[in-house]
């Protein structure tokens, strides 16, 4: 599970993330977020092919729906704090499915979803 937070908590490739997209004319920033595993199994063997083993066992993790909530949460958590300390919050869109998401990651979201567009 430790390899599954890192990818959630890469703060440091958020920020490299908005500081590119700043250099494009891009008025908003978006992510979806939605739970697919088969490009969850893409991913995972994609990564394995090129070597990544270990970052390919930790997208392999985020499949199970338990995983894939927590991550989307911290992911989501970052990325707001991200925006706000590099860039501007109000140009965040983060499109979110919740039906795969755990009521307790929903009402933590839900505490500041600012960015988040519930679908």
């Amino acid at each position: 599970m430790e390899k599954l937070q890192e990818i959630a908590e890469k703060l440091k490739a958020i920020k490299e993330a908005l500081n590119k997209s700043q250099e494009a004319p891009a008025q908003e920033v978006v992510e979806k977020s939605e739970m697919n595993s088969l490009d969850f199994e893409i991913v995972a063997k994609s990564l394995e092919d090129a070597g990544h083993i270990n970052e390919a066992h930790a997208v392999s993790i985020i499949r199970k729906k338990s995983n894939w909530s927590n991550y989307a949460m911290q992911l989501i958590k970052n990325v707001q704090v991200s925006m706000r300390k590099y860039s501007d919050i109000n140009k965040l869109n983060i499109l979110l499915y919740p039906k795969n998401l755990l009521a307790e990651h929903i009402a933590e979201i839900k505490k500041d979803d600012t960015g988040v567009i519930w679908l």
